[in-house]
């Protein structure tokens, strides 16, 4: 139960220009007394060396290479990065590192197959010389998550090139936090392009071969009306990539339209277009390799502000698959709320359930924008607790309160404002 590496040098000098097949066979002690290990050795006329220059922006990118390299190292490779103090982190995807800083490597080399992060102090050039390979080329996928290369020169719609893979694919995701459900019949990825890396969950090992097609028909949805990029006009701020995200589908009525943001505890942590009551978000989580929280923790529960024909406001949302928390690489799907005009009235409309054993949910109503209280009190005017202290614009909201911490009793719960209270009964039971 040894494993033993080696190295097999084949030598072409005289040989004319074709693809030679053969098979190396290595005779052991185990079961079967023999292994045979297939090769090939495609024999060119003349070496054509053809240059990549992938830009790096300040920041994480995943990227991949669709070259064959002749020194693999990531110390050589990336060398005039670290030259120009401009490189920061570099990881593969088994979480394996190269830190230049404190002079540290565990990646054994860069395998064109995969994708890779990299980490930029500011924008620079990653310039590397190779011979093409084939974009049919396989790659081996395994069970679960990974980051894979993609190997085509032209761009094409991730529905079309992941299509020989689509019974096995649970999602797809670009550096940026787009992502391609087949389940969901969702992209907002686009097109699979050049020097981009990607990362796939797998339901089990499979090959992947990209498909090329052209003019092909993609889907009877525009996949175009979901992109979002930093070309865009945005009413919200575009969250840098911190390497680690949440794919989040909401799905709503087709009168829902605009861009919405989503905050955990008032942080904000992704945003990007709703069209048709249908969007997908990357929800960022927090960089473990910065001092500072940029990012939402595990377990984080998120809010969502609408930007759409009325302004801004907070929707409302049902949890249709997930737990309505953060967790990164987690795939949830929300129901957004109907758009309802301005409520009438002011307080709160229910409590379910109630009685309640841990949690309950309460629904209410604010007809005007206000800073709102959401307290709970005792029976003798004691405050047990603020569930909710905040400024809220008009419209109807849910929000749960979680009583695991609270002795059983009866409680009264009351929302209020400058100018207007509502109060409710509540009964806990333990």
């Amino acid at each position: 139960n040894q494993d033993e590496d080696f190295t097999l040098t084949l030598n072409s000098e005289g040989l004319p220009s074709e693809i030679f097949e053969g098979q190396i066979v290595i005779t052991h002690n185990g079961v079967g007394g023999q292994t045979s290990i297939p090769i090939t050795m495609n024999v060119l006329d003349e070496v054509v060396l053809e240059e990549r220059v992938i830009v790096l922006d300040g920041g994480w990118n995943l990227v991949s290479l669709n070259i064959e390299i002749e020194n693999n190292d990531i110390i050589d490779l990336t060398q005039n990065l670290v030259d120009n103090e401009t490189l920061s982190m570099v990881k593969d995807g088994d979480g394996r590192f190269y830190a230049p800083f404190f002079n540290f490597n565990n990646i054994p080399g860069w395998d064109i197959s995969e994708g890779y992060l990299i980490r930029m102090i500011e924008i620079d050039d990653l310039i590397c010389h190779g011979i093409e390979i084939e974009f049919d080329r396989p790659i081996q996928l395994h069970r679960g998550w990974q980051l894979v290369s993609y190997y085509p020169r032209q761009s094409v719609n991730a529905r079309i090139s992941l299509s020989g893979i689509v019974d096995n694919l649970i999602l797809a995701k670009d550096g940026d936090g787009r992502f391609y459900s087949p389940i969901w019949d969702f992209n907002n990825i686009g097109d699979l392009s050049e020097a981009s890396g990607y990362q796939l969950n797998m339901t089990e090992d499979v090959e992947l071969i990209y498909v090329v097609e052209e003019g092909g028909e993609v889907n009877s949805v525009n996949d175009r009306d979901y992109y979002y990029s930093d070309d865009d006009v945005s009413a919200f701020p575009i969250h840098l990539s911190t390497s680690i995200n949440m794919s989040l589908l909401l799905i709503g009525d087709r009168n829902v339209n605009g861009e919405i943001a989503v905050y955990t505890n008032d942080r904000f942590i992704g945003s990007g277009h709703i069209v048709g009551g249908k969007g997908g978000i990357a929800l960022w989580g927090d960089d473990p390799t910065t001092d500072e929280i940029d990012g939402a923790l595990l377990n984080d529960k998120f809010n969502l502000i609408l930007f759409g024909e009325d302004g801004k406001r907070e929707i409302g949302f049902e949890v249709i698959d997930g737990s309505g928390k953060y967790r990164s690489d987690d795939f949830q799907v929300l129901k957004l709320q109907t758009l309802n005009t301005a409520p009438e009235e002011f307080g709160i409309i229910s409590t379910y359930p109630n009685p309640f054993n841990s949690s309950t949910r309460v629904r209410f109503n604010l007809a005007e924008t206000n800073h709102i209280n959401l307290d709970l009190f005792d029976l003798s005017g004691r405050l047990v607790e603020n569930v909710y202290s905040g400024l809220k614009t008009t419209g109807g909201y849910s929000l749960t309160i979680d009583a695991t911490s609270i002795s059983s009793g009866v409680y009264i719960l009351q929302l209020s404002t400058e100018s207007n209270i509502s109060k409710k009964k509540l009964t806990l039971i333990k």
